[in-house]
């Protein structure tokens, strides 16, 4: 597999985004020059895969090598890949996705357009979500699935959607170049009984037809725009359904990562948690990673935490009741969400999620027990 997950980045780009945290619309010094002398070197080489400049700092890690990736062809303005799982369980031929990705020159046009970072690469964020869901697509069988911000490829969801075992996925993204892209990339693959459908979102302007419509979100490493964390935690709210759950794949970046944690455990209506060890063989990379050091590899801005969010609050204990009868039987590393109206059923399923790794009870008693917490609670 190439070095990057997405082949020829915008290294330049990746570099400004990468060197610190939270990037604010007011520019600071000594950063703010060092961007703009940035800007001005890729609009003279007019070239996403021309090296950085010097004075800043260009990150050696991509990926986590979680897929197969094989380049099919290539023109001026883009290259096609083909991604390959070969998870357990999942055969490799069976599950072949052909993403187009953006590989031409970068004109101004494309830098005025909203958040043209997704244009870049597949950023390791996302290629950890696209192997997260396929893990456990089990949790997404028969239901609705909305990727947010998921840039030129939104390689979560088009994979997932080519598993079939969803009932719909919907793609987005705000920015028009990528969304267009994924389109594309969308008419060349099949997905099943699975209806597939891609959309220009901004999270600021979400449709009356997509409210209330998703079980499921999906959201990779968009957390690094201070001014736009607002409107993901406002379209996490008004596109899940009662009891939906989103999937929010983010490295820590600094504090912009709890920042968005604390802004939605503001709200009343959302209940969110974070999990920094969610899968064995994520946390073996990156645990062999760290190793090597920081030049290569910096957990800051390359390890994603998964924040799982459960929107609105006031849902029905059947799902929360559905969805931990899934963690038990399926993957005990997933963790219930809390409620915050029922301290006590909160307290119980934590409970029962850990007395079954310490006394290896069977799943068989644990959703007997479960069955009869839901009788007396509901």
């Amino acid at each position: 597999m190439a070095e990057c997950s997405s082949p020829n980045p915008c290294k330049e780009l990746k570099a400004s985004i990468e060197s610190g945290g939270g990037v604010k619309s007011t520019p600071r010094e000594p950063a703010a020059k060092k961007r703009w002398g940035l800007l001005r070197s890729i609009l003279r080489r007019r070239s996403r895969s021309a090296g950085g400049p010097s004075g800043l700092s260009v990150r050696r890690f991509y990926t986590f090598n979680l897929f197969d990736v094989v380049e099919l062809n290539s023109d001026s303005e883009t290259t096609w890949y083909e991604y390959r799982c070969s998870l357990p369980g999942i055969s490799s031929h069976k599950l072949a996705v052909k993403c187009r990705h953006l590989t031409g020159p970068i004109v101004l046009e494309d830098l005025l357009l909203f958040n043209s970072t997704g244009n870049v690469c597949v950023w390791p964020s996302e290629e950890v979500l696209a192997y997260y869901a396929l893990k456990n697509s089990g949790l997404f069988a028969g239901k609705s699935v909305c990727e947010l911000g998921g840039g030129m490829t939104c390689l979560a969801g088009l994979m997932l959607a080519s598993l079939g075992v969803c009932s719909e996925v919907h793609l987005t993204d705000g920015n028009q170049e990528a969304s267009k892209n994924v389109e594309i990339s969308v008419g060349d693959n099949s997905f099943g009984r699975t209806a597939v459908s891609v959309g220009y979102l901004r999270w600021d302007t979400v449709p009356k037809e997509l409210e209330n419509k998703f079980d499921f979100i999906l959201n990779a490493d968009c957390l690094f725009f201070d001014e736009y964390r607002a409107d993901l935690k406002g379209a996490l709210v008004a596109m899940l359904k009662p009891g939906g759950v989103a999937f929010i794949f983010a490295p820590r970046r600094h504090n912009t990562l709890q920042e968005f944690v604390r802004l939605c455990r503001g709200d009343p209506g959302v209940a969110v948690e974070m999990e920094e060890n969610y899968d064995k063989i994520v946390n073996i990379i990156h645990s062999k990673m760290k190793a090597m050091g920081n030049h290569i590899y910096d957990e800051n801005i390359h390890y994603p935490f998964i924040v799982q969010g459960l929107c609105p609050i006031l849902q029905s204990i059947k799902s929360t009741y559905t969805y931990t009868t899934y963690c038990l039987g399926y993957n005990s590393q997933l963790f219930t969400y809390h409620l915050q109206y029922n301290v006590l059923l909160l307290f119980l399923f934590k409970f029962v999620l850990r007395i079954k790794s310490y006394l290896l009870l069977s799943d068989v008693y644990l959703k007997l027990l479960l069955t009869i917490q839901y009788i007396v609670f509901v």
